[in-house]
């Protein structure tokens, strides 16, 4: 099963990394994690990004679960609040 991101809990690293990267970003050994931008005045925690997992490439390793600070990522099958991460991440692009 691969990892995914719980919307209400990813903070996008706000305060801790700069913006276009995240720890689970940066330790993911097959790159398999992107940002997504989000409008800080909406957006929970009013983070300005947050962590898209792509579940096609995700190898199970659980390095994103193990640095991920806000225990907002976790293996398992899609849920209810992936649905939404999916749903909510359509038509937007990742930053660069």
């Amino acid at each position: 099963m691969p990892a995914t991101v719980d919307l209400e809990k990813c903070d996008g690293c706000k305060g801790r990394k700069e913006k276009g990267t995240s720890a689970c970003v940066e330790e993911c050994p097959v790159e398999c994690i992107r940002l997504v931008e989000d409008d800080p005045s909406t957006a929970p925690h009013g983070r300005g990004q947050h962590a898209v997992v792509n579940a096609e490439e995700c190898t199970d390793c659980e390095t994103c679960v193990d640095v991920c600070e806000q225990g907002a990522i976790s293996m398992g099958a899609v849920g209810a609040t992936e649905a939404l991460q999916i749903r909510y991440t359509l038509g937007q692009s990742s930053i660069k």
